[in-house]
């Protein structure tokens, strides 16, 4: 292994060994916030908490770094994702059945994909329009849409040409994850997928 890696394999696991010293000043910072939200860092404890800070910027820094190389370094990806995943392939038997559930699984997570492109834009609203003269019950209106936006966009209302005194009876605007919610579920879906195939193609095999 050269030096390089070397490197790399130490800055990887500084970033993991050191992580609960980050959540304990995280706690540690919001236990002592006051009514404002501001640490109250005096004598000891503020010390405490400057080491702390010190350190959690040095551990934000080589997560960073770490991060970068995990995607554009193959060697690193080979050495700390398959740990992290679970993958062996001792054997011809092995690699057979990561081939086939990587297959598996990555065709199943493009159909996730898919579902969640779809749906995210989507755009559904059921109206009870108000009664007209003589009537005593209003007509319904359905009305879809889709929206699609490189960047993005402004929460804004969907705008509706309905008359004054429209009911909403149903409305449905896109999915309510957030981006990080959204990616956790992909790549919890990703993994998951990629064991539970991986099970089921063991037992043929």
């Amino acid at each position: 292994m050269s030096t390089y890696m070397k490197i790399n394999r130490f800055i990887a696991r500084y970033v993991l060994w050191a992580s609960p010293l980050v959540i304990i000043l995280l706690v540690v910072s919001a236990v002592l916030a006051g009514p404002k939200g501001n640490p109250g860092s005096q004598g000891v404890t503020g010390i405490v908490l400057d080491i702390l800070g010190i350190h959690f910027l040095l551990w934000l820094s080589l997560l960073l770094y770490f991060l970068i190389i995990l995607t554009v370094l193959p060697s690193m990806r080979e050495m700390i994702l398959t740990r992290l995943a679970r993958i062996t392939e001792n054997d011809e038997r092995d690699e057979l059945i990561v081939g086939q559930a990587a297959r598996a699984s990555w065709l199943s997570t493009l159909a996730l994909l898919i579902f969640l492109f779809l749906v995210s834009g989507l755009q559904i609203a059921v109206h009870r329009l108000p009664p007209d003269a003589g009537s005593t019950r209003g007509k319904r209106s359905v009305s879809v849409g889709y929206r699609f936006s490189l960047l993005e966009p402004t929460a804004r209302p969907w705008p509706s040409q309905n008359p004054q005194g429209t009911q909403t009876l149903f409305s449905f605007s896109g999915l309510a994850l957030s981006k990080s919610a959204m990616l956790g579920l992909i790549m919890l879906w990703q993994i998951l997928s990629f064991h539970l195939f991986s099970r089921k193609i063991s037992r043929t095999c």
